[in-house]
């Protein structure tokens, strides 16, 4: 076999595994990289789902406190009617 001959092909074969090296090594950093993507795609869906519980608990919180401020202003409007009739009380006993 002609030696220049023997060489390219043993230069050939070198790059053939030097190629089939940084195939194997790129794709191992491909398949790290897909990971750390979908764990980063997994806290940010946590993250989101977390907030939408706290976001249903405050519209829950906000809906309790419209009832209790109804509550209040029902109460508020009794008592002024009490006031008002115990005003009208005093007045006829002024008045008599």
């Amino acid at each position: 076999m002609d030696p220049d001959l023997a060489g390219i092909i043993g230069l050939a074969a070198l790059m053939m595994a030097l190629v089939a090296w940084l195939r194997s090594d790129m794709n191992g950093r491909m398949e790290r990289l897909e990971t750390a993507q979908a764990e980063r795609f997994g806290r940010v869906e946590a993250v989101q789902a977390e907030q939408g519980e706290r976001l249903a608990r405050i519209e829950t919180m906000q809906a309790e406190q419209g009832e209790r401020l109804a509550r209040i202003e029902a109460t508020q409007a009794e008592h002024s009617a009490v006031l008002s009739g115990h005003g009208e009380l005093l007045a006829r006993i002024e008045t008599a």
